[in-house]
């Protein structure tokens, strides 16, 4: 009799902050039923691949009618996720899958990567040494929730004195939030100016520029 085929559905990147499901597709090539017992989940992952939290899981046994296909889905919401990343924000799906009736055995693995938003840094890319400049940074925040202990860090060594962490108020859910400072460049030259932000909901956020700055 003819196998039974198995199809996993593949993401390449998603938005933090957005909901996400996957799904194997399950055909039953044969004249017969065939019964199915197969899981799903999803993890989180080290950029070396060991598995750092489980995020959810999926589990079940059903029937499949010949010459038919069947759908096992795993739906991910942000809440379930977002506490569970870890560096590179990348999330993995394994899945297993046995047909009872046969004993053909077949899994499956995918990866993706959540991706983050950036500090957007405004400044003139060509600066006269000595006279004042404005700067300024900002983030939307991608959450349906509000982003809390929020502050901006920053430094461009020769270009501002020290580098600086600046508390911020919380930023409503998906709200956008500009902060801006006026400071003198002091040396002449290229610089690169590099931004972070971080809350207790959405961590190490950045973002980098580059500026010359010129005499006369």
């Amino acid at each position: 009799s003819s196998p039974v085929s198995f199809e996993l559905q593949e993401l390449d990147r998603i938005n933090i902050g957005e909901n996400f499901s996957v799904s194997i597709n399950i055909k039953n090539d044969s004249e017969e039923v065939r019964t199915i017992q197969a899981s799903l989940s999803a993890s989180s992952v080290y950029y070396n691949g060991v598995k750092a939290h489980l995020i959810k899981k999926a589990s079940g046994v059903f029937k499949v009618q010949p010459k038919s296909s069947e759908f096992l889905k795993l739906t991910v919401k942000a809440d379930e996720y977002l506490e569970k990343l870890v560096e590179y924000c990348i999330i993995k799906f394994y899945t297993i899958a046995t047909v009872m009736e046969t004993r053909q055995t077949w899994a499956g693995e995918d990866d993706f990567q959540v991706i983050k938003p950036t500090v957007q840094i405004l400044v003139e890319r060509e600066l006269p040494l000595g006279l004042s400049a404005r700067l300024a940074f900002q983030i939307k925040n991608p959450l349906k929730k509000k982003l809390t202990k929020c502050k901006f860090s920053y430094e461009a060594p020769g270009l501002i004195k020290k580098a600086h962490n600046v508390p911020y108020r919380d930023i409503g859910p998906e709200a956008e939030a500009t902060w801006e400072i006026m400071f003198t460049p002091m040396f002449v030259g290229p610089h690169k100016l590099v931004a972070t932000f971080d809350s207790k909901e959405l961590t190490d956020i950045t973002g980098s520029v580059s500026v010359e700055v010129v005499d006369g």
